[in-house]
């Protein structure tokens, strides 16, 4: 019993390891896959902002009205409008909506 198990095992193996695996043609492809393009900003949302900012000043101060003399209250108000006029231009280059005041 012992030598048929043995003889079958070993025709098992050599059967095995005469078999040729079948040929197969490869060939390269290319697939073309979407890649992201970052969009550019124009130069003029790129530069820093060139406004002065205000100088506080103390509360016990006889020109101050919140906490800024008029000029600081002026460069403030040059401050806001710059900064805001900034963000509507970034918002209008990205194409996102303006939002509610």
């Amino acid at each position: 019993m012992v030598k048929r198990f043995t003889i079958l095992a070993i025709a098992a193996v050599m059967a095995a390891c005469s078999h040729t695996p079948a040929t197969t043609d490869t060939a390269m492809t290319t697939v073309a896959l979407p890649t992201i393009v970052r969009a550019q900003p124009p130069a003029e949302l790129l530069t820093p902002l060139a406004v002065s900012l205000p100088v506080f000043v103390l509360p016990g101060d006889a020109n101050a009205t919140s906490a800024l003399d008029p000029l600081g209250e002026q460069a403030f108000k040059v401050l806001l409008i710059e900064l805001t006029s900034h963000i509507k231009a970034w918002r209008a280059w990205a194409g996102t909506p303006a939002r509610p005041p």
